[in-house]
């Protein structure tokens, strides 16, 4: 079994299911974004066919080259920060209609350049545990696990002993 292609379809699945159906379900949005749904995944489609290129709204101008598996990548890291998610149905909508200024904007900001990686993986693991197929006994092997240096040596500056991995 394959984490990323069936598992993670299915947490990614969720998180935009909640996106969508909120937004229907609030008067206000769903006024000025009808059909998100349709419109986000009719998007995907059209940007694996033909990619768009955006400039980053920062100091070098960067050029960023965005297909449908980009785009959905993006959106499931946006949702990580609540303050983005009453922005994201218009995002949605603007890239529909070829306008990239809201997503430069907020591409430029980057979704991760504040999030602690700790934080990121302990609130991912503990949420989206439920809406996988297994636990995580189908990916761990039978097998002794491998040691892993980075935690080996951040274990050896803080004085523990190494993890017994079995």
């Amino acid at each position: 079994m394959n984490f990323v292609a069936d598992d993670r379809a299915v947490l990614f699945q969720h998180a935009f299911d909640v996106l969508f159906k909120g937004c229907a379900a609030e008067p206000r949005c769903n006024a000025s974004y009808p059909h998100l749904q349709t419109v986000f995944y009719r998007l995907i489609s059209d940007l694996n066919k033909k990619p768009i290129m955006f400039q980053l709204q920062t100091g070098n101008h960067s050029l960023v080259r965005l297909t449908g598996n980009d785009l959905v990548n993006w959106l499931f890291g946006a949702l990580y920060k609540t303050y983005l998610i009453p922005q994201l149905p218009g995002v949605i909508y603007q890239i529909s209609r070829q306008d990239y200024t809201h997503l430069s904007l907020l591409y430029s900001q980057g979704l991760y350049n504040s999030m602690s990686l700790g934080m990121f993986y302990s609130v991912m693991c503990s949420e989206d545990m439920a809406y996988t197929t297994s636990g995580w006994d189908a990916y761990l092997p039978s097998e002794q696990l491998p040691s892993v240096p980075v935690l080996e040596c951040e274990a050896s500056l803080c004085g523990t002993e190494k993890a017994d991995h079995q």
